[in-house]
């Protein structure tokens, strides 16, 4: 586990994936990474480690604390040599990166401006979600802090301040982003096939061998001369065989013709005909059908209210920092 302060910034950067927001990297891992970017980018890499890459109204960001936030992706790519494309693509990350950075800088400058704060009740009060949700005691807090190389003061600030961007969006960003019912209902009309349940069907499968004889094998079930399950863990050579044929449920739409057609013949409870997979022959068995389900606007109000909010959000997120951006003095040097 790696800790994560930036619980309270999941929107701050809308095109990143959410490990590049982690923090506290161990020193490490931070060693072994760097050493791995140095090893597989072009030897001009190795002039820039120790240099700065930007600065923000007069706060520098150096490329150690660039490397240090792309140490979850370079993990990613451990072991293997980078070629083009994944320079290419990491030369992309490390400049989104960059622009997070700043981002964080020109955020906590704007919280000073507007006077906010966060005290440390609230501080340890989070500290204390972090550790109920993660079922940690406070040993195992201390113990894993340890393991980063990170104290429990720094891991404190890090909490604080992200904490201060997330008011800052809230005060700045979040306020101005509304999605009416109106929207969620014309959403909901036009896509309700997105919100529709599958029917599917819980099947019982036994598979045989061309040789054997799937007809006498029906003959024998239609008697009750020996169950399904006992069949199955008997003869069968298919998935599930030892759990008495069970392969659960499956969508409807995805079975393949033949299975639909050998079903559609039979009723919950009932054995299909044998029919032909790959050269064997199968039986099915219909346990259930689970009818599909329209999911009503209720049900999905929210995830509609998201999936509309996000993009909504972003517009307003580039605007306001691009905003800042445009008062602040940022001189990029990547």
């Amino acid at each position: 586990m790696i800790l994560n302060p930036y619980l309270y910034l999941q929107k701050t950067a809308v095109d990143l994936n959410s490990s590049f927001y982690w923090r506290g990297i161990p020193a490490q891992v931070l060693l072994v990474t760097c050493a791995l970017m140095l090893a597989c980018l072009p030897a001009r890499a190795t002039e820039i480690v120790d240099r700065i890459v930007a600065v923000v109204n007069g706060q520098v960001i150096t490329s150690y604390d660039l490397d240090r936030e792309l140490a979850p992706y370079l993990m990613q790519l451990s072991g293997r040599k980078l070629n083009a494309q994944d320079e290419q693509q990491l030369t992309v990350v490390r400049k989104k990166l960059l622009d997070r950075l700043v981002d964080d800088i020109l955020l906590l400058m704007e919280a000073k401006r507007l006077n906010l704060e966060v005290n440390d009740t609230e501080v340890e009060n989070h500290i204390r979600q972090f550790r109920q949700s993660n079922s940690m005691t406070e040993e195992d807090l201390g113990r894993q802090l340890q393991r980063e190389n990170m104290t429990r003061e720094e891991y404190k600030r890090n909490i604080r301040e992200s904490m201060l961007r997330h008011r800052v969006l809230s005060f700045m960003v979040r306020r101005k982003v509304l999605v009416t019912d109106e929207e969620i209902l014309r959403y909901y009309d036009e896509h309700k096939s997105d919100y529709t349940q599958a029917k599917e069907v819980e099947l019982g499968l036994i598979l045989l061998p061309p040789n054997e004889d799937s007809d006498g094998l029906v003959q024998r079930l239609g008697k009750a001369e020996i169950s399904f399950e006992e069949a199955a863990r008997k003869y069968s050579k298919g998935p599930g065989a030892q759990s008495g044929g069970s392969i659960g449920r499956l969508k409807w739409s995805e079975l393949a013709s033949q299975w639909r057609e050998a079903l559609a013949q039979i009723h919950p409870g009932e054995i299909s005909e044998p029919f032909s997979i790959d050269g064997n022959k199968a039986i099915l068995k219909l346990k259930a059908i689970i009818p599909g389900k329209e999911r009503s606007l209720d049900e999905v109000r929210e995830e509609i209210r998201q999936k509309l909010y996000d993009p909504k959000y972003a517009v307003q997120y580039a605007e306001y920092m691009q905003d800042l951006k445009t008062k602040a003095i940022v001189d990029i040097r990547f």
